[in-house]
């Protein structure tokens, strides 16, 4: 694997360096600030971190009275997540990184859509360049909100049902397909939103491969 990458950056081009350089110097930049800076906004204090100290401080995850409707209704994946980071740590130090961590998981698998879409490595880089430079993601990439989680399992779900167009999908095909929509819901309701129409494109690939 090593030798792979180093090869890979041997025979790469002086603007494909620039972009994967970019994107790899903005990811480490956000996992400075990801362990040193205390989860600080809106989201978090309302109702992410609220809702793991509420589990912590019962022992269980059973509902509790609340007039914040969000801390009980809005799907808890990623505050799963958070809860094993605080008991394993006994604070909330790293929980930052499972945002971070869903960003990195999101720049690699749009890289690798971008290579199913027909793209060469500029267009790769260059898709995660655009993806890691948004804002909205570098943002979110240093908190404890979900958002750039859930669009990380869309992103899988994309990329499996891509491979799907041209061949039969395995069983391990199939399972992975199927974690990452179920992930996609039980992390955010609303990434059924995407992943939905990707896995009606996939399933009718399947059925013309099967049917051909």
């Amino acid at each position: 694997m090593r030798h792979r990458l180093r090869t890979h950056w041997g025979t790469a081009s002086r603007g494909e360096r620039l972009l994967t350089g970019t994107v790899g110097g903005l990811l480490l930049v956000e996992l400075v600030v990801a362990l040193l800076a205390e989860p600080n906004n809106f989201d978090s204090q309302t109702y992410h971190l609220p809702k793991v100290e509420h589990w912590v401080q019962q022992q269980d995850l059973e509902f509790w009275p609340t007039a914040i409707h969000r801390q009980v209704t809005i799907p808890p994946g990623a505050e799963y997540l958070l809860l094993h980071l605080r008991l394993f740590t006994g604070s909330d130090g790293l929980h930052n990184l499972v945002q971070w961590a869903a960003g990195v998981l999101a720049v690699l698998v749009v890289a690798r859509i971008a290579a199913q879409l027909g793209g060469g490595r500029r267009a790769q880089a260059l898709a995660a360049f655009l993806l890691a430079t948004t804002p909205m993601v570098t943002l979110q990439a240093t908190s404890t909100q979900t958002d750039l989680m859930v669009a990380a399992w869309v992103a899988c779900v994309a990329t499996l049902a891509l491979d799907g167009l041209r061949r039969r999908s395995g069983p391990a095909t199939i399972l992975a397909l199927g974690a990452a929509t179920g992930l996609t819901a039980i992390t955010k309701t609303s990434g059924l939103i995407g992943a939905g129409p990707l896995l009606v494109l996939w399933g009718l690939a399947q059925l013309r491969l099967a049917y051909a």
